[in-house]
């Protein structure tokens, strides 16, 4: 249920953002908007590990209870309707039809993809790195938050990338150039493993440098999947939104399912995922320089 209401900010962010800003704006905006999407996520787990040990169980589902109502409060203030002409829902039938429409675009296709291969990167480390911190590593809970927040350090800073040079360099390369970084950063975390460095640092940095990648592409590839269709932008947030989630909620229990007490199986699927990324990234774009032929 808790799900079912946070999808509506997750889809209707990004489409709000391509009501307002429009095509050319939309990559940087939506930038700053991914970060916190991301970024919030990524520091719970200090959080949570704080309530957890100072006040037990219960205290965790009281905070989010409570910066539910704020949130609730605050849109109902401060939010206006974006769209400038309102479309009638016209049914589930015709929903369907649009994201049929939606995956028969190559383009489409190469951004969504792009966009869930990257979300599975640091959604299986989030989901497999307290395991590991704990049961591989040896350290405590409490240590495994702060550790972590060097990951959404990194992420915030690819975000800063990618609205800095979002004008000067275009999507496209700097989708390109932020998918190869975390190419990069899990090999190298997997050399430095096969090196013997086993301490937390040791995965944490280089991961980050990964992560780091992943803010330049994710913004800047949820945005061409929205301008691919931008009269139904919502539906293609939409439809962007649920290749995310749910290939990151398979990759968190195919975590669960390989791990076999070290690193590398983690590592490994990271690496799958960022290479598969890059590559429905050029095959999406390969269409687009065809047609521009």
């Amino acid at each position: 249920m808790q799900a079912f209401g946070g999808a509506v900010g997750l889809v209707l962010a990004r489409a709000i953002v391509r009501d307002v800003y429009g095509a050319d704006e939309a990559a940087r905006v939506i930038a700053t908007l991914v970060m916190v999407m991301v970024v919030l996520p990524m520091l719970s787990p200090a959080l949570g590990g704080e309530l957890l040990t100072r006040f037990g169980i219960k205290s965790v589902f009281v905070v989010t209870a409570i910066l539910c109502l704020l949130m609730l409060a605050l849109l109902s203030w401060k939010l206006p309707e974006t769209l400038e002409e309102p479309v009638p829902f016209a049914g589930v039938k015709s929903m369907l039809y649009t994201f049929v429409t939606l995956l028969k675009s190559r383009a489409f296709c190469g951004y969504g993809f792009c966009v869930s291969f990257v979300s599975v990167v640091f959604f299986s480390f989030i989901s497999a790195a307290p395991e590991i911190m704990i049961s591989v590593l040896k350290r405590p809970p409490t240590e495994y938050g702060y550790y972590f927040i060097i990951i959404p350090l990194g992420f915030m800073i690819g975000n800063y990338v990618a609205r800095y040079f979002n004008r000067t360099l275009g999507i496209n390369r700097l989708i390109t150039i932020g998918a190869s970084i975390g190419v990069f950063g899990i090999a190298l975390a997997i050399i430095i493993q096969l090196l013997g460095f086993h301490q937390p640092i040791a995965l944490f940095a280089p991961i980050a440098l990964a992560v780091f990648g992943n803010g330049i592409t994710l913004p800047n590839a949820q945005a061409a999947a929205i301008n691919e269709f931008p009269k139904t932008a919502g539906s293609a947030s939409g439809l962007t939104g649920f290749l995310q989630m749910s290939f990151s909620a398979v990759a968190a229990q195919m975590v669960a399912v390989i791990y076999n007490g070290t690193v590398y199986p983690l590592l490994l699927l990271m690496l799958t995922a960022s290479i598969l990324s890059l590559l429905c990234f050029r095959w999406g774009l390969g269409v687009k320089k065809e047609l521009s032929v």
